[in-house]
């Protein structure tokens, strides 16, 4: 398990299950946001005032890339590359773009414009890692990132997930999430399909833009959320607020 310790300008590798100490990283002056373990168990990615890649054990800094007014980072489900969201000055104006790195070899490979200049406070790989899906504080959006599909990739059920279906332009969509919440109030469903995340509702769900794929939701009973995460086996959202309570919301249906 890796945590990020925000303030603390460092992260804590703890051994599951044991729950002991086995490594912490320091990076002095810089607050830490976020940390991601690469899949395939070669990297960790720690979002700072850079981003870092660190080798699997947390032992070894690789690299610090270093993006301007880096937001979020996002691992790709086959560990192949990761996504690092920043800003981009251009001839018209400062846009919100989405760095693609390879892993093997670590190298930039590419830039997907994401179509806005808000800040981005979520990142995730998804739909076979050919759709990365993003949150600002009143925005929701996917961004393909292969080719356009002629396939819809539909989905039914009774949590507050994102349907995906590709298309040529990032679709989006109007939220509100609570006011604090972490990189983790964005998390994969029960497929790589779908979607989970946390907001206070400021208005009806409905179509995004541009796209089929719709909001479905679910009431967390006003939980300021800011982490959640699928339980499978429980059908259900684990969330926590920024006090670190805990709890379960099962789907309607469940046992």
């Amino acid at each position: 398990m890796i945590i990020a310790n925000g303030s603390d300008e460092s992260v804590t590798i703890v051994s599951i299950p044991r729950l002991a100490i086995e490594r912490e990283i320091t990076l002095e002056g810089e607050m830490i946001r976020d940390a991601i373990p690469d899949p395939a168990g070669r990297f960790i990615y720690i979002l700072g005032r850079d981003v870092h890649v660190f080798d699997g054990e947390g032992g070894v800094a690789v690299r610090a890339i270093a993006e301007p007014e880096p937001m979020a980072i996002a691992v790709s489900a086959d560990g192949a590359m990761f996504a690092v969201i920043g800003a981009e000055q251009f001839p018209s104006g400062e846009a919100t773009v989405a760095a693609l790195w390879s892993t093997s070899p670590l190298r930039e490979i590419r830039r997907v414009p994401l179509q806005t200049d808000r800040k981005i406070t979520a990142a995730l790989f998804a739909a076979g890692d050919a759709s990365l899906v993003v949150t600002a504080d009143d925005w929701l959006a996917q961004v393909p990132l292969a080719e356009p599909s002629a396939s819809s990739l539909d989905t039914t059920g009774e949590m507050p997930r994102v349907s995906l279906a590709f298309g040529q332009l990032t679709s989006s969509q109007k939220i509100c999430l609570a006011d604090p919440s972490g990189p983790q109030v964005l998390a994969p469903g029960r497929t790589d399909r779908e979607v989970v995340f946390a907001e206070h509702r400021c208005g009806e769900s409905g179509s995004f833009t541009g796209s089929v794929r719709h909001v479905e939701p679910l009431s967390l009973y006003n939980v300021k959320a800011w982490a959640v995460v699928w339980d499978v086996q429980r059908n259900g959202v684990f969330a926590t607020n920024p006090e670190g309570e805990l709890a379960l919301y099962r789907a309607p249906g469940s046992r």
